[in-house]
């Protein structure tokens, strides 16, 4: 056994660790050698790494088939981790029977009766530290250290090294594509699966084999939000939402694994994809669903009287069979659908370095599949959303690193759209997400527990501070740097974008960055007089107080009043307090003023003066803009023109000469006449009207004084052009804005004019989110023997679309083409899908010769046979008119009513 006396040579600083004969320092790159093992040591680490070679070779992790059979490769897992585990530290099943209750076995290696106590101690300190060494494999994830380097076939333990080693800064810079340093990212990129090199769940040998197979399979049964609406027309996405609320009651009752659940609503949404449901079989689907989902995932499963148990008898076990039954045809038995859980738990490998983000991550993914507006993105997405949106939420400096850009395959701005989707419904920002979570509480109630760390009543991040996150990356470069410090490692993302000029500084003479300004965000909590880090209640404090004691009314000074009221309305706001901190008032939108400080001293006194001390901001107009869906489809610039009103050039907005204003007389400037009129005695009935002498203003110009260009009216009428731009995949009710192009009055900031979108109508297409739906008309030849058709799509192009050979089109079937749907705003690349539903048309009546129906009979699948029964009556069918039937119907129903209406003598009492 190594000893620490036996490597007293080594003069290494850093902490050593010793196992296996290795020296491992945590402030060192290099392994140090120790004293060489020999004898029963080196033979008895021999024999366990051929036990661990051979209990791997048994079991093979690979499966091609994607049905119900994929349940072998789970349990072939768990063998191998069962029986290696037993036989590396002698608690398997098959260990403990061949030596007993009460003996300790290492690997396989029998120990004879005649072993010395010294050997005894020895194998007992060997086990003891073949413990520790899985342990340390186990939690090396979550401390500082990475793995460097690996033997595949060597339970060498690995080299314990700072996560982020310093490194010199290292700016290359391709100025021709624009693209980042491919060597110099990699170079930053961590083998984490190698720290799991001896952990069979992880199945390193394979992960990479299995990360492709999963991508491969998520686009194969990708589940797209179009079939509320087209397919299910009793179903509606609240419905939707209970039913998987209380599938997470399921799963919490038997407590079912999260996969299990994942797996069942993909069930529930590719079924709702295939056939009609009406509602009272809604809840039997997902029934049978988590019943399929829970025989794929689990060792012990629900048995069908469970099921049966828990929909509170609404349904037996026969149609719960009958569903699972039909549920399997209809996917014609391939269930091995991917899931959000299938990325997440490598993921969270990567970029989960707390148990707080690991239970965020997985809690965002089971809110996720309750909401149908998450159908759009991949599970592959979803899964990377909520990692980006735990490391925000958690105060991580950055969402998205190197790592795990390397191992989803998605970059920070290819998950960007899913991020601020699964953030707004995270937020409940408006009423309609509000009262989604009233119908879905199972799963806030699931990670409220200790278990989960409470991440359900956690705060979401706020949607300045999350597109803030994104903004330190750069579409053009993406260089990743490790910042120079031996006191903090932490992780430094440079971007830069633009031109070789702006990478230097400014060209080459000089070079360098500029230094920034200094930011002056001193000046309002001197106003209110409080520190930087005063809370929200102190500054509410502060500024009551100086309110009662500065507000004019009182003898303060208005001006000061003003600056304390724009203070407080940037320190109370927590965004803009923020902004203030990091920019100054320059960082402010818009400016910070502008509020009303009459209106903030009402909130807390209940009165005050109704002045107003800034000017207002006029009306917005609002203009419908009817578009076209090809307008929509590949973008349009229209030139729109608008009569608005502007301020009289030759006066300026004053209606005439300087000083020529007046007070109105009549109103004596309210611009509202009041006059009371006697309607009867002791009566009197006040009536409020515009004033016509000042048309409302309270203001008066006279005719000599008015100017000869707006008559004293102080705005002229102005025709303007204004240039909309339809961008590539706006949606009906989107708007347009143009900032200050309203109509403009004196004292008053102009209004914006807003166009919003109306999508009309297509005569072939129709849109559904980011796809494309059309209604496509076969004869039932082409239904059967194949089709071939020209579609011409919305930007002119033709589409040859045609069916495999041998495939059938079954009436109202679904068939798709990707990537050619609509495409998405902001990022026009990226387009839905083409969906085009079949319509059989069937030959007329009779139209058929008796020929030809023998020899189709003689073609397709014989007919059932009818039973004979002599007593039957013969009947023959013939068309159905709704109209018609409806019609009759009412005209029996007239008739009745007025043979009710006459009716006979009725029953009277008779008089005594």
């Amino acid at each position: 056994m190594q000893t620490r006396r036996q490597s007293t040579h080594l003069k290494t600083k850093g902490r050593l660790y010793y196992e296996n004969g290795i020296a491992i320092s945590s402030t060192t790159d290099q392994n140090v050698p120790a004293k060489k093992d020999t004898g029963p040591r080196k033979r008895k680490r021999e024999a366990l790494h051929d036990i661990s070679n051979k209990v791997a070779g048994k079991y093979d992790f690979q499966s091609n088939s994607p049905s119900l059979n994929s349940t072998n490769t789970h349990k072939s897992i768990y063998n191998y981790n069962t029986e290696l585990t037993g036989q590396l530290f002698g608690t398997s099943t098959r260990t403990r029977s061949t030596f007993g209750a009460g003996t300790t076995a290492t690997g396989a290696i029998r120990r004879s009766d005649t072993t010395s106590k010294r050997q005894r101690h020895q194998d007992t300190e060997t086990n003891r530290k073949q413990t520790s060494l899985l342990q340390f494999q186990t939690r090396a994830l979550g401390s500082n250290i990475t793995l460097k380097s690996y033997q595949k076939r060597n339970l060498q333990q690995p080299q314990v090294i700072p996560r982020y080693i310093p490194r010199p800064r290292l700016f290359r810079y391709n100025h021709k594509d624009s693209g980042f340093d491919q060597k110099y990212y990699e170079a930053n990129i961590r083998d984490v699966d190698a720290l799991y090199a001896n952990s069979p769940q992880h199945c390193t040998k394979v992960v990479h084999d299995m990360d492709a197979f999963y991508r491969k399979h998520e686009e194969k049964y990708l589940v797209q939000p179009y079939y509320i609406g087209t397919v299910q027309m009793d179903i509606n996405e609240k419905m939707r939402t209970i039913l998987i609320d209380w599938l997470v009651e399921v799963c919490e009752e038997y407590e079912l694994q999260s996969q299990t659940f994942q797996k069942a609503v993909h069930l529930v949404d590719r079924c709702l994809m295939q056939f009609k449901i009406n509602r009272k079989e809604f809840q039997l689907l997902g029934c049978a669903c988590m019943m399929i989902a829970a025989k794929f995932e689990e060792v012990y499963g629900p048995n069908v009287d469970e099921f049966v148990y828990i929909s509170d008898q609404t349904y037996t076990s026969d149609q719960m069979l009958e569903m699972e039954l039909r549920i399997l045809r209809a996917l014609e038995f391939r269930v091995a659908s991917t899931t959000c859980s299938h990325f997440l738990n490598r993921l969270v490998c990567v970029g989960c370095e707390k148990p707080l983000q690991e239970s965020l991550a997985f809690y965002l993914c089971d809110f996720a599949v309750l909401f149908y507006s998450m159908l759009q993105f991949k599970p592959s997405k979803i899964a990377s959303a909520a990692i980006y949106l735990a490391r925000v939420t958690t105060n991580e400096q950055f969402g998205w690193t190197p790592n795990l850009h390397h191992i989803s395959e998605y970059s920070a701005f290819d998950i960007k759209e899913c991020v601020h989707t699964l953030h707004l419904l995270h937020r409940e920002e408006n009423a309609v997400l509000r009262a989604h979570r009233e119908n879905a509480k199972a799963v806030s109630e699931k990670f409220s527990s200790d278990k989960y760390h409470q991440v359900s009543s956690l705060e979401a991040v706020d949607s300045l501070r999350l597109e803030k996150s994104f903004q330190v990356y750069n579409k053009e470069l993406y260089v990743y740097v490790p910042r120079e410090s031996t006191n903090q490692a932490t992780d430094t993302y440079i971007m830069f974008g633009g031109g070789f000029e702006s990478f230097f500084g400014g060209g080459f003479d000089g070079g360098g960055a500029s230094a920034s300004k200094p930011v002056d965000n001193n000046k309002f909590y001197e106003i209110l007089g409080v520190s930087k880090t005063a809370t929200a209640t102190e500054i509410k404090k502060s500024y009551r107080k100086l309110a009662l004691k500065n507000h004019p009314d009182k003898g303060g000074d208005p001006e000061l009043f003003k600056h304390m009221t724009v203070a407080y309305e940037v320190l109370s706001d927590p965004e803009k307090r923020e902004l203030y901190d990091q920019y100054g008032e320059e960082g402010l939108q818009n400016g910070a003023g502008g509020a009303d400080a009459s209106d903030l001293f009402s909130q807390f006194f209940k009165g005050g003066s109704r002045r107003r001390t800034g000017p207002q901001k006029g009306e917005d107009l609002t203009h419908p803009l009817k578009v076209s869906l090809e307008d929509l489809y590949n973008g349009k610039t229209v030139k729109l023109a608008v009569n608005r009103d502007v301020l009289c050039s030759r006066c300026d907005g004053r209606g005439g000469a300087e000083g020529a204003e007046k007070t109105c007389d009549t109103c004596q400037g309210r611009g509202m006449r009041v006059q009371l009129r006697q309607i009867g005695p002791g009566m009197v009935q006040q009536m409020q009207s515009v004033c016509s002498d000042c048309r409302g203003q309270g203001k008066t110009i006279r005719e000599s004084d008015r100017c000869k260009t707006c008559k004293g009216k102080k705005v002229t009428k102005e025709r303007k052009v204004l240039e909309v731009n339809i961008e590539k995949g706006m949606r009906h009710g989107q708007r347009i804005t143009f900032s200050g192009e309203a109509d403009q009055a004196p004292g008053v900031l102009p209004g914006d004019i807003i166009f919003v979108i109306q999508e009309k109508e297509h005569s072939i297409f129709q849109r559904k989110g980011g796809n494309l739906i059309m209604e496509k008309k076969i004869s039932l030849v082409e239904s059967l023997c194949g089709f071939e058709a020209i579609v011409e799509h919305l930007d002119g192009r033709h589409l040859h679309i045609k069916t495999n050979p041998g495939e059938i089109i079954k009436p109202n079937q679904f068939k798709s083409i990707q990537g050619e749907g609509m495409p998405t705003h902001g990022n026009p690349f990226i387009k839905g899908q083409l969906v085009i539903m079949f319509k059989i048309q069937f030959p007329e009546s009779g139209s058929m010769t008796e020929k030809q129906l023998s020899t189709l009979r003689s073609v397709l699948p014989p007919a059932p046979s009818v039973p004979h029964i002599a007593d039957a009556e013969e009947c023959f069918l013939s068309d159905f008119d709704a109209e018609a039937a409806q019609r009759e119907q009412q005209q029996q129903r007239e008739a009745y009513d007025s043979d009710d209406d006459r009716g006979g003598q009725r029953v009277q009492c008779q008089q005594q």
